[in-house]
């Protein structure tokens, strides 16, 4: 038996018993991403407080797009299992 023969055999095994993957969890997955989508070009466009720009600009605190790609991903890899 050859090495291609054996990869086939494999696959077949692997597409005999994959389970496809409901429809229910691609449509959780689109509206959790399209209401993200949506809160990211509300808090995008949405205009500063007047309280809170008289006041001056916010100091940096620093690390705020890491944690957010950080936390991002995270969910993604959670909702993608």
């Amino acid at each position: 038996m050859s090495r291609d023969d054996d990869i086939e055999a494999i696959v077949e095994h692997g597409r005999r018993t994959r389970q496809p993957t409901p429809r229910w969890l691609w449509l959780v997955a689109g509206l959790v991403g399209g209401g993200l989508a949506i809160a990211f070009a509300i808090v995008l466009f949405a205009a500063d407080d007047p309280a809170r720009s008289a006041a001056g600009p916010r100091p940096a605190s620093g690390g705020g797009f890491g944690i957010g790609l950080l936390i991002g991903a995270c969910v993604g890899i959670v909702i993608g299992f």
